[in-house]
């Protein structure tokens, strides 16, 4: 069983390393879509929903991605008040080594 259990995990385990993650050794980013100015009642956090052609549902924070270009679309925590949905952006980044990148959204008001 034991055996059963390793063998159907390994396929999964081989799929992740595509070159969207850094490799053993390598400088990697980090994406951090939950920090923002709590002080702005304006500035929202975002979810990252996919990084190149990997979706992730719902990440704040996505680590140890490989140095180059990203294409990434956030998705908004707050919903457009009169269409009912999240508002999405599409960023592409040319990540340098050893960084950190904190990404937040920006909602204005039209009647205030």
């Amino acid at each position: 069983m034991l055996r059963t259990g390793i063998l159907l995990l390994l396929p999964f385990m081989m799929a992740a390393s595509d070159g969207l993650y850094a490799k053993r050794g390598e400088p990697w980013i980090e994406i951090y879509g939950r920090d923002r100015q709590e002080a702005d009642p304006d500035n929202v956090p975002v979810f990252i929903n996919r990084v190149d052609e990997r979706t992730f549902n719902g990440k704040f924070e996505v680590r140890k991605l490989a140095v180059g270009k990203h294409e990434i679309i956030f998705q908004t925590t707050r919903l457009h008040k009169a269409k009912r949905k999240a508002f999405t952006q599409t960023l592409t980044i040319d990540a340098k080594p050893c960084m950190r990148y904190y990404v937040s959204a920006y909602h204005v008001s039209r009647t205030s």
